[in-house]
């Protein structure tokens, strides 16, 4: 592999790590149509780092604000261990979900079709956004049901094709978030969920094809500038408009997915009964 499938696949990874359009189910589009198949986990570690550390520098106010009013006094201090406490709380689902159903999962991501449903879930949830009421919310205040359906949201978003950004951000704002609070929360509870997918990769860090170190440090550096590319656009749309693009993006890969895999289906059917299922029309 060259330098410049590092840069793409970085590229890539960065920008829909935190669009709301789906990586898992990009991925396996890919895998399917193409026959791309990533070989050896130190890429997937590498890059999972760099979009966690994008993540970090993007909020690294928000972030640090949290902290340090953690160590505080009086009422911000109560605030601030209940927004780490929720944050705990909203990760409990995804990890149940993938200890639990591990090698289900493993298998959705071999079926074109449900990534088809899938991106069809996250269009739906993405272009019902703008059309929800603005409220005011915020994670310091959020109602401790709304934090459990967003876990649960992110948790959902474990299946290729649903959007993690997407659901929890359409979640957070349907629960009374403020749109910027909805995406802040959205991207917090990625923390964990990131280091967390890393972590249970490490095992198989020595499998297959070993990436080398200039590559690795391509992607790496890839995947954090489109990702704080990325995290920047999906602000500024989210607040301001045009949020709904990507949902309609999400639509036309679905219907494209769906509509490839029946032709497919339907091709497969006439080679094994010529008589009874004809392609032409």
């Amino acid at each position: 592999m060259t330098n410049l499938f590092y840069l793409i696949y970085g590229a890539v990874q960065g920008l829909t790590e935190f669009l709301p359009i789906s990586s898992s189910g990009h991925l396996v589009i890919a895998q399917t149509i193409i026959g791309f198949n990533l070989k050896g986990i130190a890429l997937e570690v590498t890059l999972h780092v760099a979009t966690l550390t994008a993540v970090l520098i993007f909020l690294r106010r928000r972030i640090l604000g949290i902290l340090k009013d953690a160590f505080s006094e009086g009422r911000k201090r109560r605030l601030a261990w209940r927004v780490i406490l929720a944050v705990v709380v909203a990760t409990v689902p995804s990890a149940l979900v993938g200890v639990s159903l591990g090698g289900f999962l493993e298998r959705t991501f071999e079926n074109i079709q449900i990534v088809g449903i899938c991106l069809l879930i996250t269009s739906a949830m993405v272009l019902t956004i703008p059309f929800l009421p603005k409220k005011e919310g915020t994670i310091e205040e959020f109602p401790w049901l709304g934090v459990v359906l967003v876990g649960t949201f992110q948790a959902m978003a474990i299946l290729p094709g649903i959007s993690r950004a997407g659901a929890t951000i359409f979640m957070g704002v349907l629960m009374g978030l403020s749109r910027r609070e909805a995406a802040n929360f959205s991207f917090i509870i990625s923390i964990p969920a990131i280091i967390g997918a890393a972590l249970l990769q490490l095992p198989e860090l020595t499998a297959g094809e070993r990436a080398p170190a200039v590559g690795l440090v391509i992607g790496a550096a890839s995947a954090l500038l489109f990702g704080l590319l990325a995290l920047a656009l999906l602000y500024k749309t989210v607040q301001g408009g045009g949020f709904a693009l990507f949902g309609l993006y999400a639509l036309v890969v679905a219907i494209l997915v769906l509509a490839g895999f029946f032709l497919w289906l339907n091709g497969q059917l006439h080679t094994a009964f010529p008589d009874t299922f004809p392609i032409s029309v």
